[in-house]
């Protein structure tokens, strides 16, 4: 069934056998991460210790209650990814401030009402 699918991928696509595996796989991991990310642990593929950002709401709070600035947590951040290696266990400061700009909006317009 599998081949089948490759082959239908090939002849539509007009590609390699490689280009629509990977295809493939792409598409897997974006709909079934879990499971694709299991079945890798499982077959050696990558380390189970998969790394973990901390989510955009812990972030945030953990800068506001250290009272972190703007410009010391780009700095911080850098230091933290280079540090690690280019990894980063945070969510970018970027995102982190886009949130807390649209939930104080929020937070504005709800006093209004």
């Amino acid at each position: 069934m599998v081949d089948a699918i490759l082959e239908c991928i090939v002849e539509s696509a007009k590609s390699t056998a490689e280009n629509a595996a990977s295809c493939l796989l792409s598409v897997l991991f974006s709909k079934f991460e879990e499971s694709f990310v299991s079945v890798c642990i499982e077959k050696g593929l990558i380390d189970g210790n998969v790394d973990k950002k901390t989510d955009i709401i812990a972030t945030e709070a953990m800068l506001q209650e250290v009272n972190i600035n703007y410009t010391n947590a780009r700095i911080l951040f850098c230091h933290l990814r280079q540090f690690f290696g280019g990894r980063s266990y945070f969510e970018s400061e970027q995102k982190c401030r886009i949130f807390l700009e649209t939930m104080t909006s929020l937070q504005q317009w709800i006093r209004k009402f």
